[in-house]
């Protein structure tokens, strides 16, 4: 009878040979000096002097496929250091980075240390 009759199942999605992560790819540091087009040092906030605050503060980001720096978050160092580092953080310029010749999203962490005594 006609009832028993189940309908098609549709296809499998196809399989992409090779999936472009949407998820930034991780790299050290290290690995970025080289492609660093502009590096901006934070300026040592007033605030922060007169607090005798400071130290490091490492700043994880995100560079976008063209180079450009998309996302900064301050991950630790003394609060009233973070704003000026994140500030810097996001007017750095990276040539682009590429996985398997396709530009790519990356994320890495800057540090930037703020000496007593620096300007």
């Amino acid at each position: 009878s006609k009832e028993e009759e189940k309908p098609p199942s549709p296809p499998p999605p196809p399989v992409m040979p090779q999936k472009i992560p949407t998820e930034p790819q991780k790299v050290a540091q290290g690995l970025l000096e080289g492609s660093v087009v502009k590096r901006r040092m934070p300026a040592y906030p007033l605030m922060a002097r007169s607090m005798n605050a400071y130290g490091k503060v490492d700043v994880r980001i995100v560079i976008s496929e063209a180079g450009l720096v998309i996302e900064a978050t301050a991950i630790n160092g003394h609060p009233a250091l973070r704003t000026a580092a994140v500030d810097a953080a996001r007017e750095w310029v990276y040539k682009p980075t590429m996985f398997n010749g396709v530009p790519t999203k990356v994320e890495t962490v800057l540090t930037f240390t703020f000496a007593p005594g620096s300007q």
